[in-house]
């Protein structure tokens, strides 16, 4: 049985991970409750276990890890991800559609909190910085997420969802689902804007990368310093890594 690696948030100092040839990256699938799209991808996935999966945030439309309703909803699919885990070395990425995750909840996986992203990661000679990618977008969103998953709302929220019985989340999770998924339309300097705003993190953080490698976006845009995770939910791809090169294919 496969033994989970210590969680990031317990170390003082963020350990460098390895990232190993045939990783794959999952991000933005944007799961509903028993998606057969995610039930079908996870079958796969446990018949053929890559050497590591990388889950790189709102791998679910909507998940609190503190909320009960949350974990009952999505209970098939954390079942089928825990199993993955046990076989193959498994990374969890918190994004803004799926957080304040619990180890208890996927023992086996190395949960990758919000707070310790971007990270760095080794690969061969190189070092990346992985992330959901909700980061350095704007001082009001940052208020907004940081308060959302403060551990005191989160445990406000298992409160509120044990009073009115999963009521709330309902109405809660009925307004998420309903919202629009998009995919990026390649807006002017993105990609000097988020490698712009990596580089000041890196020298303010004294962290050396030779890529960025993140999420969130819905896009496939890339450039020598960058790469964007395609969206599951949108491009229908997942990304592998293979001999220093990056390949996106339709899962």
């Amino acid at each position: 049985m496969k033994k989970t690696l210590q969680n990031p948030s317990k170390f003082t100092q963020n350990p460098i991970f390895e990232i190993l040839d045939g990783a794959i990256f999952i991000a933005d699938a944007h799961f509903g409750p028993n998606d057969l799209k995610a039930l079908y991808l996870l079958e796969e996935l446990l018949k053929n276990p890559p050497i590591q999966v990388f889950f790189m945030g709102d791998i679910f439309h909507l998940l609190i890890g503190s909320v009960s309703s949350s974990l009952k909803d999505h209970q098939t699919i954390l079942k089928k991800i825990n199993q993955l885990s046990q076989i193959t070395q498994v990374f969890y990425f918190e994004g803004n559609h799926d957080f304040g995750i619990q180890q208890k909840t996927l023992p086996y996986t190395t949960i990758i909190k919000r707070k310790n992203q971007p990270m760095q990661f080794n690969y061969k000679n190189k070092t990346l910085l992985l992330a959901h990618g909700d980061i350095f977008i704007s001082p009001s969103y940052e208020f907004y997420i940081q308060a959302i998953t403060h551990p005191i709302i989160l445990k406000g929220l298992f409160f509120l969802d044990c009073i009115t019985f999963g009521k709330l989340y309902k109405i809660v999770q009925n307004k998420i689902m309903q919202k629009e998924i998009f995919a990026l339309k390649n807006p002017k300097n993105f990609l000097s804007k988020r490698t712009g705003s990596y580089k000041n993190y890196a020298k303010k953080h004294s962290l050396s990368y030779t890529k960025i490698l993140e999420g969130h976006f819905h896009c496939e845009l890339e450039n020598q310093n960058y790469k964007a995770i395609p969206s599951f939910f949108c491009q229908k791809k997942i990304l592998r890594i293979i001999n220093n090169d990056f390949e996106a294919f339709i899962a």
